[in-house]
């Protein structure tokens, strides 16, 4: 028996509807024998999207390996194919590899990092740089978006059991809008908190995971207090106040829940994807000068700590922006 599966999406939509997608695959008639995916709804594919329905597609292959899988797709080699989306959700006789387009000012196309192969204290840095390069902006908005690497590549790493992030970024000047997803495969966050606060459920865990100075380690699981790099808990909560303030949005989706920032609201949803995807979306065109934003974040973070049990009361150094330096701040 074949079971047909459309899917299709509307660009600006905030990527919200990609959590009741990820949903209906995972329930996808589990009694069919082959699955075909009609992927000719898709269009131009918000970062975010991308990857989640691509590696959403790829772990539900790899969860049943016996069955038979086809794509329905455009015939021509359509931006998906460019940006490396056939390729990530295992498709990869369709279009180009995941990170052989070059990018551009307006885009870069999904690539994999793996950790295995760098030192990532060292690396992290100039590899940011690099992606924040590509996309061609000014300092100021240059400098936002290498910490927006930095960070949500680090949280990865640190946090996720996973030794793989994928990252993708988009840019529409037509909008003046910018968008930043960075996705892992790893244990999700719900997991790598429980042990500290076995008390919560997994919805609890992952709104707690936002907040300053909650982390799912002590400030010295991998380095001295003193060291630049020491685990705070500061970074997602200063990246999603950041987006806030550039006038964007924030979104996580971690295992069975997902929770979008936007207008000063918070709102959750019920969805399905094993491990974490972040998407950081802001406006290119707000007069903000990024490292006084981010120190004052931080400050007022600090603040907001103190009232949290196991919080951490002083952010790192590297989540002020301050990386390899012995200044103090």
């Amino acid at each position: 028996m074949e079971y047909l599966y459309k899917i299709s999406n509307n660009i600006f939509s905030g990527n919200i509807d990609v959590f009741t997608t990820l949903v209906e695959l995972e329930d996808t008639h589990n009694e069919a024998d082959e699955i075909c995916f009609d992927l000719r709804g898709l269009k131009d594919l918000n970062p975010f999207n991308m990857m989640l329905i691509a590696r959403k597609i790829n772990q539900f292959k790899s969860k049943f390996p016996n069955r038979q899988y086809t794509f329905i797709r455009k015939d021509t080699d359509d931006y998906l194919g460019h940006m490396g989306f056939y390729d990530a959700m295992g498709a990869n006789k369709y279009g180009k590899k995941m990170g052989e387009a070059r990018g551009s000012a307006t885009y870069i196309p999904i690539h994999s990092i793996d950790f295995s192969s760098m030192y990532f204290y060292n690396d992290i840095e100039p590899l940011s740089q690099k992606l924040a390069a590509v996309l061609k902006f000014d300092s100021d908005l240059a400098d936002f978006i290498q910490y927006a690497f930095i960070e949500s590549i680090r949280n990865v790493y640190e946090h996720s059991c996973s030794n793989k992030a994928f990252v993708c970024a988009q840019r529409w000047p037509s909008h003046n809008l910018v968008e930043i997803a960075v996705l892992d495969e790893g244990c999700g966050i719900a997991h790598a908190m429980k042990k500290r606060y076995p008390e919560l459920s997994e919805k609890a865990l992952l709104n707690l995971s936002l907040n300053p100075g909650i982390s799912a380690m002590s400030n010295h699981r991998y380095l001295g207090r003193n060291d630049q790099w020491s685990n705070s808990g500061y970074g997602l909560y200063i990246l999603k106040e950041l987006c806030k303030a550039y006038g964007g949005s924030f979104i996580i989706c971690s295992n069975n829940y997902g929770m979008h920032y936007h207008n000063g609201k918070r709102t959750t949803y019920e969805t399905s994807f094993s491990g974490t995807a972040v998407s950081l979306r802001f406006l290119t065109n707000q007069n903000i000068n990024f490292v006084q934003e981010r120190k004052r974040i931080l400050y007022e973070g600090q603040e907001i700590a103190k009232k949290y049990k196991n919080a951490i009361t002083k952010a790192s150094k590297s989540s002020g922006g301050h990386y390899g330096k012995s200044d103090e701040w």
